[in-house]
């Protein structure tokens, strides 16, 4: 009897898991909007998908012991394997001659510091499967110098630049700086003058003049030396700044919330770019802000938070930058 009731409370246990496991998946789809070109491949998405919900679970189940300052959950990237989901390392972007660096003035920067309270920052985006990373960090931290200066929020036209801009290859990695000097030369349209698309072939546009709208240009770009977090924390306690990460490990894919420590993540390596909007400590532990283009469904409602004062992830290993209006 008591062996019966052991297999019947196994089965049974094995039944409700099963069962959570598809509405899991089954919202997920919803959620992502995701549909697959043949029940062959939805089944293998299905079973990769439910072989990173049992990673998930099993660090949030570590995180609930202490043994981690961060949680995960499902995002975007749930039905893709590790190498799938992997983007190539970026090149070290140059730094032109004769840059001009942030420097410190009689200014304290404060404790903690948090721009999204301060009613300059954009809502969150997707970039979607372009590799556009570059160009929505640049876009946004021109949006929160121009919302600085004019009080005004606008939302940039990343198309713009990815069509536009002379040293972009379209939905291809690039860099930063291409966004600034485009921004710079010609200024950039606004995003409802020249909305984001989809990019499912992963080319460059063709490049449209749209000459009934205005573009926003920018006069000057400053620069925060590299590997010092000191002066990073001074630049965005001023202004919100780009900065170097490197996100290919699982983790930072399905990070929900917490402090991410990258325990695993290197430091001289980098293959995303983020707006860094701000700085913190919880329970002792110091943390900066990131502003990410995965969507709201990544991390805190599109923010995360990377533990402050280690280089984590190689986020002060190479220079951050922001423009001046």
């Amino acid at each position: 009897m008591y062996q019966f009731l052991v297999i019947v409370t196994l089965f049974t246990f094995a039944t409700s898991s099963v069962i959570l496991a598809d509405k899991e998946w089954t919202l997920f789809k919803a959620t992502y909007g995701k549909n697959y070109p043949s029940l062959e491949e939805e089944n293998y998405r299905k079973n990769i998908f439910n072989e990173n919900l049992k990673k998930i679970k099993l660090h949030n189940e570590k995180a609930i012991r202490g043994e981690h300052s961060y949680q995960l959950g499902i995002t975007k990237f749930a039905d893709l394997t590790i190498e799938e989901m992997t983007m190539p390392e970026l090149e070290v972007e140059p730094q032109p001659l004769n840059v001009k660096f942030h420097h410190k003035s009689y200014f304290k920067a404060p404790e903690s510091f948090d721009w999204r309270s301060k009613g300059v920052l954009t809502g969150i985006k997707d970039q979607g499967a372009c590799p556009s990373c570059w160009a929505f960090t640049g876009a946004a931290t021109i949006e929160a110098a121009y919302a600085q200066k004019t009080g005004k929020l606008v939302n940039l036209s990343v198309e713009d630049i990815l069509d536009c801009a002379p040293d972009s290859k379209g939905c291809e990695p690039g860099y930063v700086n291409t966004v600034y000097y485009y921004a710079k030369d010609k200024g950039i349209y606004r995003d409802d003058c020249y909305p984001y698309e989809s990019h499912d072939d992963l080319s460059r546009k063709v490049c449209r003049v749209k000459s009934e709208c205005d573009r926003i240009k920018i006069s000057d770009i400053m620069y925060v030396r590299n590997r010092d977090e000191n002066a990073l924390r001074d630049a965005v306690a001023k202004h919100v700044v780009t900065g170097y990460i490197y996100s290919e490990l699982e983790d930072f894919k399905f990070y929900k919330g917490g402090i991410y420590t990258g325990p695993n993540c290197p430091k001289d390596k980098i293959t995303h770019l983020v707006p860094i909007v701000g700085y913190g400590t919880e329970n002792g532990t110091p943390y900066w802000i990131i502003k990410n283009s995965w969507g709201e469904h990544w991390g805190e409602n599109g923010y995360g938070r990377v533990l402050r004062g280690n280089n984590t992830c190689g986020i002060a290993t190479y220079s951050s930058s922001y423009p001046l209006l």
